[in-house]
């Protein structure tokens, strides 16, 4: 009788006994080498980034509760570091319906047609608190779409905490309230599949009662790396999948190439808008 061999019955009592993935063993083992893995690959993202072609769904809906849908459009995404974000929803015959922007000063978006609008803010006012929300907010964009390294604490917060949970890690990003008690405002959950890159991003929102609320909750996945940039180039997501329950927005986007380009991505604002604006800083007026 033929006897297995000592590999195979390792591999047998691996699916018994619930034994790790192979590349568990590389797993981080503490937040400082968690972050460091994750921007030493994003750090390289030093070119401005152009992803088409490129397929998403989007929908939201305005303060006033009316419901926007953009389902199964083509789309473009092009960022320069720090903020400059174009994320360009195109019609399927050709022209542009929507628009996702920022720079330096300012984020947008911009839909049309069945009502052109625009929504408008600062930075500045974001950062200081003074901002009404956006339904598709820019600066959780630009994280979700990791092509800037993550940060190394947040706003008022601490460093991230790093949490084993079996085969995941997971970053525990924390901030203090007004009474200098620490909350979780984000978790970065990494996955053995996806070779402990940011997998799942969960940012929790400060309640007026004091608790916190899931408010965004992204889904990331198909690493691959940027066109051009050989197999060892910074490797970025081809699908995300984005909930912002509070809100009730919602985001899908699927990118088929994703290439550096040497060019200067167009970011400014639309100054030229000739529809209905809204400013979104607080107590501010459109120019």
């Amino acid at each position: 009788m033929n006897r297995l061999g000592p590999c195979l019955v390792v591999m047998l009592l691996g699916l018994l006994c619930g034994c790790p993935p192979p590349n568990a063993k590389f797993a981080p083992n503490t937040a400082t080498a968690a972050v460091a893995r994750i921007n030493a690959n994003l750090e390289r993202i030093n070119q401005p980034i152009y992803a088409r072609p490129a397929l998403t769904s989007v929908r939201f809906h305005d303060e006033n509760g009316r419901d926007y849908r953009f389902i199964g459009h083509p789309a473009r995404v092009m960022f320069a570091a720090p903020r400059c974000l174009r994320f360009d929803i195109e019609h399927s015959l050709g022209g542009k319906i929507a628009e996702v922007g920022a720079n330096d000063e300012r984020y947008w978006l911009w839909k049309e047609p069945d009502g052109a609008m625009l929504w408008w803010g600062t930075w500045e006012a974001i950062e200081q608190g003074h901002a009404r929300r956006l339904a598709v907010p820019p600066d959780q964009l630009i994280d979700i779409l990791l092509f800037k390294p993550l940060p190394e604490q947040l706003p008022d917060g601490i460093p991230p905490l790093l949490d084993q949970r079996k085969y995941d890690r997971v970053l525990v990003y924390q901030r203090f309230n007004e009474a200098g008690w620490p909350y979780i405002a984000r978790e970065v959950i990494l996955k053995p599949h996806s070779d402990y890159l940011p997998a799942e991003i969960i940012d929790y929102r400060l309640m007026d009662d004091g608790q916190t609320r899931e408010a965004m909750h992204a889904y990331l996945s198909g690493y691959k790396p940027v066109e051009d940039a050989g197999d060892d180039g910074p490797r970025t997501p081809r699908h995300y999948v984005v909930y912002w329950p509070i809100d009730g927005s919602e985001l899908r986007l699927d990118l088929d190439r994703v290439r550096f380009r040497n060019i200067d991505v167009p970011c400014d604002f639309p100054t030229e808008w000739v529809g209905e604006q809204e400013c979104l800083d607080t107590g501010l007026t459109p120019d």
